[in-house]
């Protein structure tokens, strides 16, 4: 496979890179973001598959950094699954982590299958982005507010993953963001901003994998061209971006809530608004 880096693959896949990495960790939506910049600069490499190669990037981002925690799940899974031995306090806590990851991607799984096409054609446009960032918005404002902070990490149930599974589900509109989605629900159940976020980034490691195994077959059998050139930039940025973001995101939530990104999202909304009615955002 010969790869030929024009200048205009590499500007635009730092640019998406860079816009996922950011977007997919904090809580404004990455693929409103992406399908914007692409309407902006009049580009869609490949619609989904390529908003999936981007997620690849950051999926990489997520087991770097978290590498310790995904290799204990990992372990303690194999070792409950094999039946080797007695598991330690540690090892049930990580197999049961690893359960619960499972059964909160299930919603989403669902849904993305019966609705992947119908998310493609029809919801990638700039005024549905406007009308789900301001929905999300206001649910990640009121629980933000009316969160208890009364769980830990630990205290991640069945009940509890099943809805924010399906909070994850809700978030394949663009426009939602699957973090926002995610985090507000752990928090409406009593979870600190920052262990819903570290729960939210686990979370998103089985979905990306379903997704970009999807949607690598259907495009396979499509026959749908793929600027390999364009993608391979695209994931590397979004990787180490991706690292930076993580790090920032979750010590700027052991100080901070989470107002400046409502307030971002209430701002984007606007603009996408005002561009529409002027005709400079279609």
């Amino acid at each position: 496979m010969a790869f030929n880096l024009e200048s205009s693959s590499i500007l635009l896949g730092l640019l998406l890179g860079t816009v996922q990495a950011i977007t997919e960790f904090l809580p404004i939506s990455s693929s409103g973001h992406l399908v914007l910049v692409e309407k902006l600069i009049n580009s869609a490499p490949n619609s989904l598959t390529f908003d999936v190669g981007l997620h690849i990037g950051t999926l990489i981002a997520i087991l770097f950094s978290f590498k310790n925690t995904v290799s204990s799940i990992i372990l303690a899974c194999l070792k409950r699954l094999y039946k080797k031995g007695d598991l330690t306090q540690d090892e049930q806590y990580y197999s049961r982590t690893g359960l619960l990851l499972i059964v909160g991607t299930i919603p989403a799984t669902i849904a993305g299958l019966l609705f992947v096409d119908l998310i493609e054609l029809y919801l990638r446009e700039p005024w549905l982005i406007a009308v789900t960032l301001t929905l999300g918005a206001g649910v990640m404002w009121i629980a933000d507010r009316n969160a208890s902070h009364l769980l830990k990490l630990s205290d991640f149930d069945l009940r509890g993953v099943i809805v924010i599974g399906f909070a994850q589900a809700i978030a394949l509109v663009p426009g939602m963001s699957r973090s926002a989605m995610t985090i507000s629900a752990a928090r409406l159940l009593g979870h600190s901003r920052q262990q819903a976020a570290v729960f939210s980034f686990l979370l998103a490691i089985p979905v990306v994998i379903g997704a970009g195994a999807l949607t690598g077959f259907r495009s396979f059998r499509s026959g749908l061209p793929i600027d390999w050139d364009l993608l391979l930039i695209g994931c590397f940025t979004a990787f180490l971006v991706g690292i930076l973001v993580i790090k920032f995101f979750l010590s700027y939530l052991e100080k901070y809530n989470l107002s400046v990104f409502i307030n971002y999202r209430i701002l984007l909304a606007s603009l996408i608004a005002i561009g529409i009615l002027t005709k400079n955002v279609m």
